[in-house]
């Protein structure tokens, strides 16, 4: 290397395609949008199967009774969260006393 910097040749001859638009980036925008798409289809595919299942939960919840231990919680809860009863006032009490107490409420 002398560490000299070879001069340019003469021009080289152009060739005209006959159209002034260069080539476009559209197959990579397409194939993106593609897998966008797939994406988002598979996200509503989700969101559909959850749905489902949320009402498949929902409806066999409901057809199972509520056992003694829930129906206690249950009814404590509405009644410590909406009507201003206190935990102390139930305490001791059977669950068919409080259910009572509820009943007259």
């Amino acid at each position: 290397g002398s560490g000299s910097i070879p001069t340019a040749g003469p021009p080289a001859t152009i060739i005209s395609t006959g159209s002034k638009v260069g080539p476009t980036a559209s197959p990579i925008v397409t194939s993106y949008l593609r897998r966008k798409g797939k994406e988002v289809m598979v996200e509503s595919d989700t969101l559909k199967k959850q749905r489902l299942q949320e009402q498949i939960d929902a409806q066999s919840q409901q057809r199972r009774p509520m056992t003694k231990k829930q129906k206690k919680e249950y009814y404590m809860a509405i009644i410590r969260n909406n009507l201003g009863w206190k935990v102390k006032d139930f305490k001791g009490l059977t669950f068919e006393e409080i259910e009572a107490k509820f009943a007259k409420v």
